[in-house]
């Protein structure tokens, strides 16, 4: 099955500007809210993948988490929460599934965590991650970023 990322809103907007796609509508107070609409699907066998699929991070970025505050480094991605239902509503909180998640190795412990796109930040510090496996998934840090090998994460 192909991905396909471009989408094509249903109902035109009728406010100009850096839109591209997304349609938006003005609230009571005149500001804009953004927020997807529902969008015509081609008759062909492909699927449409929303906006939030799009990944904002890659393997290896230094992240900080925006409610927790702990800096990691992302070691792979998945375009959507691939965890199971169970582990989801046990989760303190519940970000949407269908945006980018994120396996983070924790700076200054052993652990990792899973995180939601919207959850993180990019950390612009360029202090180096303090983590056990930072050295198996890791082959070198270039000072902004650690480069990532070929070794999966599983």
């Amino acid at each position: 099955m192909t991905i396909k990322r471009q989408l094509t809103p249903s109902i035109s907007p009728k406010i100009s500007g850096k839109q591209q796609g997304i349609p938006i509508e003005p609230r009571a107070n005149n500001k804009v809210s953004w927020f997807p609409k529902i969008f015509k699907v081609a008759k062909t066998n492909v699927m449409i993948a929303p906006a939030e699929s799009n990944p904002l991070f890659q393997p290896g970025q230094l992240v900080r988490h925006r409610r927790y505050g702990y800096r990691g480094v992302i070691v792979e991605l998945d375009l959507h929460c691939r965890a199971s239902d169970d582990w989801y509503e046990n989760n303190q909180t519940q970000p949407a599934k269908n945006q980018p998640w994120y396996h983070v190795l924790v700076d200054g412990n052993n652990i990792s965590t899973y995180a939601a796109q919207a959850s993180l930040e990019a950390d612009t510090s360029v202090d180096q991650i303090d983590h056990p496996l930072v050295c198996v998934f890791f082959s070198d840090f270039t000072g902004k970023a650690y480069l990532r090998n070929d070794r999966p994460w599983t």
